[in-house]
């Protein structure tokens, strides 16, 4: 815990809920972040205008590193590398926020600041902000609408392509009514299913099914007040696409 008026840091025992030591860091310390793979924990000293680094086996401040000016905000990166601290005040000693905030970078091999980045005025940040990579999404795949007869022709089997292609065929140089541009909707939401994880590629299908079956019921309305020819193609792509989302 940083205790900002006293210039300490106190150990919590969390066994007993008692503090076990109290560290001086001095300058007011505000933010706290643990290395993961060491026994070491950094502290902005927020008048100081430096990071305390304590060894947490001895409880003692190894070293203090100068940083920006009124540091609060303070992570480590998760293979315990780089330390990331929020300058709010940045390069201004005065704080008068006459120029931006930096975020400067720490070399936890050199306990020293390896990069300076500008950013806005006034960064602060508290509690760990940078978190490992999220795994990988499983793929999934959408089965291409199977092949079927038609008078139609369409030189592609994607929805995307599928719908162009009417677009710019039989549907040339006509207005497609927003109901019927649910097919429209309906190739987005097949795409992202496709790089999506199992549970939300299913919402997605669903949800492609939903804007097709609009699109259908708008295109039996006299065609959707398109041509009878642009409203066959659309009829086919929507025809296609929904046999694929059945699959």
């Amino acid at each position: 815990v940083a205790n900002e008026n006293s210039g300490t840091v106190s150990v919590i025992n969390t066994g007993t809920n008692t503090v076990s030591t109290t560290i001086t860091t001095g300058g007011t310390p505000a933010g706290i972040a643990v290395n993961p793979t060491s026994n070491r924990f950094y502290v902005t000293n927020l008048t100081a205008n430096n990071v305390a680094v304590v060894n947490g086996a001895t409880n003692t401040v190894v070293t203090t590193v100068p940083v920006g000016a009124s540091p609060l905000g303070i992570a480590v990166d998760p293979d315990g590398t780089r330390v990331y601290v929020a300058n709010g005040c940045g390069a201004d000693v005065t704080c008068g926020f006459t120029v931006g905030g930096t975020i400067s970078v720490l070399d936890t091999a050199s306990d020293t600041v390896i990069a300076t980045i500008a950013v806005g005025q006034g960064p602060i940040a508290f509690g760990q902000f940078i978190g490992p990579a999220p795994p990988d999404a499983p793929t999934t795949t959408t089965a291409p609408p199977p092949a079927v007869t038609t008078t139609t022709t369409l030189p592609c089997t994607t929805v995307g392509c599928l719908l162009d292609a009417a677009r710019g065929g039989a549907c040339a140089g006509q207005t497609v009514p927003s109901r019927v541009s649910g097919l429209a909707l309906a190739a987005r939401f097949i795409e992202q299913a496709a790089t999506s994880p199992p549970r939300r590629a299913t919402k997605l299908s669903k949800r492609a099914m939903k804007a097709v079956r609009q699109a259908r019921a708008a295109l039996k309305r006299k065609h959707g007040g398109v041509s009878p020819s642009c409203g066959a193609a659309l009829e086919d792509v929507a025809d296609r696409v929904m046999a694929a989302l059945r699959r």
